[in-house]
């Protein structure tokens, strides 16, 4: 039994079970069919746009990844479901919001690779859409698989699409200030940002930002030599709960922000800094008259050098 989905896509039941081969080569489905939607339907819009993913990750399901649920779905009905599911899938343009991503997301990763030019051209779209729209275990998920790296985003496509275009001008703005380059990031409660010892390794010169609905929810910032006073520009965040400030200069005077309209917004701060760094007298009262908090100062004699890592991607 064959069924052929597009040029790129064929499925076959073989031995009672679904095999799917993408451009000739099998391909390891890795998932299950949605039988059963039991309890209320769960329901999440972005622009008005219902995703499979919030079905499936509210637990209200059963699907034949299942053993038990397998033994009650034979192996025909199976596989006509992949036939039919894939076939919406295809004929949506890879409407990744039609599979869950843990499927769709490799598929089309797989489909790019062996050259579909509409997988290349929607698989950039989706990560730009799924880090504006998604939530931060789903972009988790995209870096530890390897995904946004194969996605080969450039800064500006990466502020450009998973902002609203005010934040994005300000974090631009802000970018021209640093020489690092401004990457996603998660949950900025993960080890992988908090605990980050960016004063001790600048093997990869980056600052995070997390984005939640097209809005920069955590961000970290560079301080310097040239630039030693938080950015006004920060007032255009204003969904911002967490601000991360990286001191990266030696023996420079840290001046107070002078917002027009202080963000009230922001509800911790966490500043790094180097021994040698000395702080206006009003930075920090400053700081919490804005309703900041400095949970965290850290302190160190090791030199801070870093990478010129925009100058090299220039060239």
């Amino acid at each position: 039994m064959e069924f052929i989905v597009n040029d790129y896509i064929t499925l076959k039941l073989e031995n009672n079970k679904t095999v799917m081969y993408v451009n000739g080569e099998e391909y390891n489905l890795c998932c299950g069919v949605l039988v059963n939607v039991s309890g209320d339907y769960p329901r999440f819009s972005d622009g008005n746009q219902e995703s499979v993913d919030f079905i499936v990750d509210s637990w209200l399901y059963k699907s034949t990844s299942n053993d038990e649920i397998r033994k009650e779905v034979t192996p025909e009905e199976e596989f006509w479901a992949y036939c039919s599911n894939l076939q919406v899938w295809a004929e949506n343009n890879y409407n990744t919001d039609l599979l869950h991503y843990d499927a769709s997301i490799p598929l089309l990763v797989k489909l790019k690779q062996a050259g579909d030019p509409l997988a290349k051209e929607v698989f950039k779209q989706e990560m730009l859409r799924r880090i504006k729209y998604g939530t931060y275990w789903a972009v988790g998920y995209f870096k530890s698989e390897g995904y946004l790296k194969e996605a080969n985003l450039t800064e500006q496509e990466l502020i450009d699409g998973a902002l609203d275009s005010t934040e994005a001008d300000a974090l631009k703005k802000i970018s021209k200030k640093t020489d690092f380059t401004y990457v996603i990031g998660g949950n900025f409660d993960d080890d992988e940002i908090r605990e980050r010892p960016l004063y001790r390794n600048l093997l990869d010169p980056e600052l995070f930002f997390t984005v939640k609905n097209g809005h920069i929810t955590a961000l970290e910032i560079e301080l310097n030599r040239n630039h030693s006073r938080i950015p006004e520009e920060i007032k255009n965040f204003t969904r911002l709960k967490f601000l991360h400030i990286w001191v990266t200069s030696k023996n420079i005077t840290i001046l107070p922000p002078l917002f027009n309209n202080r963000p009230k917004n922001i509800l911790t701060t966490k500043v790094v800094l180097h021994d040698s760094v000395k702080i206006s007298r009003y930075f920090i009262h400053h700081l919490y008259s804005s309703n900041f908090e400095i949970t965290r100062v850290f302190r160190t004699s090791n030199p801070v050098k870093p990478a010129k890592k925009k100058e090299k991607e220039r060239k």
